[in-house]
């Protein structure tokens, strides 16, 4: 089923216990965690810390439309490309990843 996709951001706490600004990561913060809502569901996925979940955060909040590919997969483009630097050359993703696949965002 194809819908649309709320993404906002809840920081991990830093040491100093305070959370870090919405939408951005702390020097101090090693992981992010989102909430996704889709149709009346709320769901929270851990990024982890790197340049493209990073940039990610940048853009959040962000609402986006799915659509289904490939039978198990609900796909959508982002507003504009992410930071890929220092990414391995792939991913073998388990069910319920939240993954970037870079090369749809030529």
């Amino acid at each position: 089923m194809a819908g649309v996709i709320a993404l906002g951001c809840t920081a991990a706490r830093g040491a100093d216990d305070s959370a870090p600004a919405r939408g951005r990561l702390s020097e101090k913060t090693s992981t992010v965690k989102i909430r996704i809502k889709v149709e009346n569901k709320t769901l929270t996925a851990t990024l982890d810390d790197n340049a493209t979940s990073k940039d990610f955060v940048s853009l959040l909040p962000l609402t986006l439309t799915l659509r289904n590919f490939a039978v198990a997969e609900k796909i959508s483009e982002l507003p504009r490309k992410l930071s890929i630097q220092g990414a391995p050359a792939g991913y073998d993703p388990d069910v319920k990843d939240v993954a970037y696949y870079a090369p749809w965002q030529g």
